[in-house]
């Protein structure tokens, strides 16, 4: 059983106005309106190209927008810690999957006790490359420590970019059951996902994107029944797909 926060918090809420956002003559993002809320765990889902990755990376504050706003309920943006792992994440070669976590940890401004370390090499199956270098594992193995190196900086808001992509079965689970954990103890959760079961058995709201513009936004039970299909197809109508 893992332990909780340092501290007692509260995740923010984050509020997505008529965002827009261009990359020379295509427009990723068309008056993009959305609310994630506190101690919630917020899926975006659409195809490929439907501006996923954009919006994430826009509420990391790690671009900027062309056109609308971003805010917080904190009065400093700047002052809520936060977590992002990328699609592709980048990790240091030359460091153990340990030193690397510990790395997150300090990062992420929390304290530096290695019980915590220890939990997520654990948690992930780490345990045995804990010593390796990061250059010697294999694909699925890196992408478990980048994960692990977000989560393990318990930030009061999460953002995940296709977290499963190259997880096995068992790294999913426990995926589940580490996101279920903290938004139990406040956290705030966005991330994107093209597992539609993972986004049904986890998430409490969702936004479908297609082509730079919102579809749906709303809780899993109001999305339209489409003749009682299954929460896969009553996506794919949405999206047209």
């Amino acid at each position: 059983m893992s332990e909780g926060f340092d501290n007692a918090f509260r995740g923010p809420t984050i509020r997505v106005e008529s965002v827009t956002k261009t990359f020379g003559p295509i427009t990723a993002l068309n008056e993009v309106s959305l609310v994630v809320r506190p101690g919630t765990i917020h899926a975006v889902l659409g195809p490929n190209g439907a501006g996923k990755t954009t919006l994430l990376r826009l509420v990391a504050g790690l671009s900027a927008v062309d056109g609308g706003e971003i805010r917080t309920d904190s009065v400093d943006r700047g002052s809520t810690r936060t977590a992002y792992l990328p699609e592709e994440p980048a990790l240091y070669d030359y460091l153990t999957a340990g030193e690397f976590l510990t790395l997150a940890r300090h990062l992420g401004r929390r304290d530096q006790d290695n019980s915590r370390r220890d939990y997520f090499l654990d948690r992930f199956e780490l345990r045995t490359a804990s010593g390796s270098l990061i250059k010697t594992l294999s694909a699925g193995t890196r992408r478990k420590v980048a994960l692990a190196a977000a989560l393990i900086q318990e930030a009061e808001l999460i953002i995940l970019d296709e977290p499963t992509n190259g997880l096995d079965t068992a790294a999913v689970i426990r995926l589940k059951e580490e996101l279920g954990r903290l938004r139990d103890e406040g956290a705030t959760v966005l991330l994107s996902t093209h597992i539609l079961d993972f986004a049904a058995a986890l998430c409490d709201r969702v936004t479908l994107l297609n082509r730079g513009r919102v579809v749906f936004d709303g809780n899993l039970a109001d999305l339209p029944e489409f003749g009682g299909r299954d929460f896969e197809r009553r996506v794919a109508a949405l999206l047209g797909i």
